[in-house]
């Protein structure tokens, strides 16, 4: 049997780790943003070099 405290710090825990991974997300969304920017960059100078 639950009691209404243990189900609130559970429902308070989830939510933290829900907030935990969307800050994740962002930063991995801002990372891969990054790397295409370097690799778009890498591809132009590489293209340059070609020609």
């Amino acid at each position: 049997m639950f009691s209404k405290e243990y189900c609130r710090a559970l429902e308070l825990r989830m939510f933290k780790k829900s907030k935990e991974i969307q800050k994740l997300r962002s930063q991995l969304f801002f990372l891969k943003i990054i790397s295409f920017t370097f690799v778009c960059l890498f591809f132009v100078s590489q293209m340059q070099i070609a020609t």
